[in-house]
């Protein structure tokens, strides 16, 4: 790494020169001394956060080409299930939901109510920010106006002090 006098910064990685592993150049890479600086800081984790990263030979990366190695050398075969048995099960999985939803709620998700033609699932929506934003933009977020509660009536009590004065000894 070293600075310029124009303000940029120039980081050379350590890879050896002239390995051009995995498609990434051993150039250096030349930016803005506040780029860098926030490059850098993305590193340092939050208040209270806890943040662990593997790097180098202990990365998920390393572990999995030595994993394969160990088993290339013992003669053995990653066994991936095969897409078309990963496609039957997804499929078993989207027919039971709508089954079930269809039992539940007496009502076909997968028969749209307009046309009455058969729909096919494409994916789910499980993150609540972007299912509210979806639907406010179709007028389907419906938030239930509550009315305040109702204001009791005053209480008319009088405080008797000679009411207690038998009950205690």
């Amino acid at each position: 790494m070293s600075l310029s006098d124009t303000g940029r910064i120039t980081c050379h990685s350590g890879k050896v020169k002239g390995s051009d592993q995995d498609g990434k150049s051993d150039s250096p890479t030349i930016s803005s001394a506040l780029d860098w600086l926030a490059a850098v800081v993305t590193h340092i984790p939050d208040k209270g956060q806890q943040l662990l990263r593997y790097y180098g030979h202990y990365s998920n990366v390393r572990q999995a080409e030595k994993k394969r190695a160990a088993e290339a050398a013992q003669g053995l075969q990653t066994t991936a299930p095969a897409p078309e048995q990963d496609d039957d099960f997804r499929k078993q999985c989207r027919r039971n939901w709508a089954r079930l939803i269809k039992k539940i709620y007496e009502v076909d998700p997968l028969i749209c109510p307009r046309c009455r033609g058969l729909m096919r699932i494409i994916s789910f929506i499980e993150d609540p920010p972007v299912i509210k934003k979806i639907l406010l933009h179709l007028h389907l977020w419906e938030v239930p106006k509550r009315s305040p509660p109702a204001k009791t009536p005053p209480r008319n009590f009088f405080y008797d002090p000679d009411f207690f004065g038998g009950l205690t000894s």
